[in-house]
């Protein structure tokens, strides 16, 4: 099977989704779904998608292989796809299907109408997205090969959490870290994209005023640092957006790691891996957050690890 692939560069995520597929007999071409060579251009691409469009129909055009017979098209977020693309992809490669998943909500990243009926199916990682049109598909995300758990560690940290700054985060974090103040130290890391931003926001009122430079980090880490960083920690931290109600990348990979979660994030009670010994639902839990983190890690089928693990993921992503 031959598939053409257009995914966001994210923390190596591309390049593991394409490794699963090609692990699955695929033979795949990979192309970022943005032409950005630098930051601007990534701007361009989020405020005014109706314009880089056009940027980006030339480049994807310039590079493929016209030659390609291709199985299926598959598209992950798509900034830069719009329905000129599409349409020539599909008289380019009349046999292809076409594919989109989104791994954002529909409400932060939207397809046009004339866009959603071109693709042939259309799936999404946010449960909500599937309940207000039945022609969506859900498919939650996945955990790749790295975190995989393969032995167990020492344990360093009670509560791990690494994200971007933004909303509450920063008040939300700080404060389940409170509940359980003094039971041991926590790696905590929030990341904003550049000094001038951070200023920038406190100025505007976007942080609160307590927040010290001090307490925010300007490197993006790195996914081996992370993974082995979560591997040391006791129990995960996940406050999802709230525009958004479908499980973080943080949260499968808590999973595939065999780590607890703390989470803002109702709707984790309705999949197959909800354990109450394992997941703790803010406002929601039985049992106050001390007892839960003294309750012992339970054990999955490992069915469940497997289906969320990248190798079966990519085989639902494409079929």
């Amino acid at each position: 099977m031959k598939i053409l692939l257009i995914t966001p560069e994210f923390f190596g995520y591309e390049c593991a989704i394409k490794q699963a597929l090609i692990k699955s007999e695929c033979e795949v071409d990979w192309y970022p779904h943005i032409d950005a060579p630098n930051n601007l251009y990534k701007v361009f691409y989020r405020f005014f998608s109706f314009i880089m469009k056009a940027h980006y129909y030339r480049y994807l055009l310039s590079r493929i292989s016209y030659d390609s017979d291709y199985d299926k098209i598959v598209v992950i977020k798509g900034e830069g796809v719009g329905q000129k693309l599409l349409m020539k992809l599909k008289s380019l490669f009349p046999k292809a299907e076409l594919i989109f998943y989104n791994w954002d909500s529909f409400k932060n990243n939207s397809l046009l109408p004339a866009e959603f009926h071109l693709y042939d199916k259309v799936k999404s990682f946010d449960g909500d997205d599937c309940k207000e049109n039945n022609k969506v598909e859900h498919l939650a995300l996945f955990y790749s090969n790295e975190f995989k758990l393969d032995k167990a560690v020492n344990v360093d940290f009670v509560f791990y959490f690494a994200g971007t700054l933004h909303s509450n985060r920063y008040k939300d974090v700080k404060d389940v870290v409170s509940l359980v103040e003094g039971t041991g130290k926590s790696y905590i890391y929030f990341y904003c994209q550049s000094r001038p931003i951070f200023y920038l926001k406190k100025l505007f009122g976007k942080l609160p005023k307590e927040l010290s430079i001090t307490e925010v980090g300007f490197d993006k880490k790195s996914k081996e640092e992370l993974r082995v960083l979560l591997l040391k920690s006791n129990c995960v931290i996940d406050f999802s957006h709230y525009l958004q109600v479908g499980l973080t990348m943080r949260t499968i990979e808590a999973l595939g790691m065999k780590k607890k979660i703390v989470t803002n994030n109702s709707s984790v009670i309705n999949y197959d891996f909800y354990n109450e010994n394992n997941i703790y639902v803010l406002g929601e839990s039985s049992f106050t957050l001390d007892e839960f983190l003294l309750k012992p890690y339970i054990d999955l089928p490992d069915a469940i690890y497997k289906k969320y693990d990248i190798d079966n993921w990519v085989v639902r992503l494409i079929n």
